[in-house]
């Protein structure tokens, strides 16, 4: 198992020091944070990351931005070989973004306290593989009261996934991309104050759940051997 390991979620600092009206009154509907990057692997999801931004820009009322590096990059930056993958990615990716869906991107972001902000953000792992391979993009969310709409694939199958799914957030987790996008827009036609209600909720079935469960992966067993060495 090689879960990314949280034994507790917390609610991020800089979210819970802002006022509900500060907040609401930049509010989104939904997100993506992603990098422009691309692989031939079957097992990638930068395709449908690229999918979703292109759909999700062209919805009438439906207020989407997209954030990450390595997207619309001047002709300065193009000749760092740092950003050459970037290059390759807009050169071999087969869905090639309109003006409308460039013209919803927000640049890069130091950290993830745009997500206070918005109701909805789409958590997709780089890869499908290993099994039960994720990492923080379902949980980080929750600690900024966003809730995460988590694409779940069959290579996943773990306790705290049955978890979830068996509960109230269940609809939070899906497994085709068309799912993934019919939930953000669900979630669009609630206010700010309602869905994070409904994240807050969440993040506290989590942390009750890790806190009374044995959730220990292998990553986790490596973190408490080292431990135990110092």
């Amino acid at each position: 198992d090689t879960a990314f390991i949280y034994k507790y979620i917390p609610l991020n600092s800089s979210t819970s020091e802002r006022s509900s009206l500060e907040i609401c009154s930049t509010s989104y509907d939904s997100s993506i944070i992603n990098s422009n990057l691309h692989s031939f692997s079957s097992d990638a999801n930068y395709g449908i990351r690229r999918r979703l931004i292109e759909a999700c820009s062209n919805i009438n009322g439906f207020d989407f931005r997209w954030y990450g590096r390595g997207w619309l990059l001047n002709n300065v930056h193009k000749l760092n070989r740092d950003n050459w993958r970037y290059l390759k990615s807009d050169l071999f990716s087969s869905t090639k973004l309109s003006q409308t869906a460039k013209n919803k991107y927000y640049g890069e972001v130091k950290d993830k306290s745009i997500l206070a902000n918005c109701k909805s953000t789409f958590a997709i792992e780089n890869l499908s593989t290993p099994k039960n391979y994720y990492t923080e993009k379902l949980f980080e969310p929750l600690g900024y009261r966003c809730l995460p709409i988590f694409f779940k694939t069959n290579n996943i199958q773990n306790n705290i996934f049955n978890a979830i799914q068996s509960s109230n957030y269940g609809g939070l987790v899906n497994d085709t991309p068309l799912k993934l996008l019919l939930t953000a827009l669900e979630i669009s036609k609630v206010n700010l104050n309602e869905t994070q209600k409904t994240a807050t909720g969440m993040r506290e079935f989590i942390n009750n759940y890790l806190k009374t469960n044995d959730f220990n992966t292998n990553l986790y067993k490596c973190y408490k051997e080292i431990l135990s060495l110092s």
